[in-house]
């Protein structure tokens, strides 16, 4: 059983978690991408209220941002010790 010690477990573990992480950063692309969408499509039921029609844009797209840089953090230190 060489090779099967704590680092190889480690490495297994944060390879899922890698792989679990690029998968949450594609879907949240995904459901901005979608978002956006469905706002520009639907824009005139946004006509009655007081704020501009693009403002749930902006808020998704800051909210992913930050989502985006917190995961993109944590994927380079996760690659930083699988490598």
């Amino acid at each position: 059983m060489k090779g099967k010690g704590i680092g190889f477990m480690l490495k297994s573990c944060l390879k899922k978690v890698n792989y679990i992480l690029t998968i949450l950063i594609y879907t949240s692309i995904f459901l901005f991408i979608v978002h956006c969408l469905y706002v520009i499509l639907n824009y005139k039921t946004y006509i009655m209220y007081s704020a501009p029609w693009y403002t749930s844009i902006f808020i998704y797209a800051i909210t992913t941002f930050i989502f985006l840089c917190i995961a993109f953090t944590f994927k380079l230190v996760i690659r930083k010790h699988i490598y």
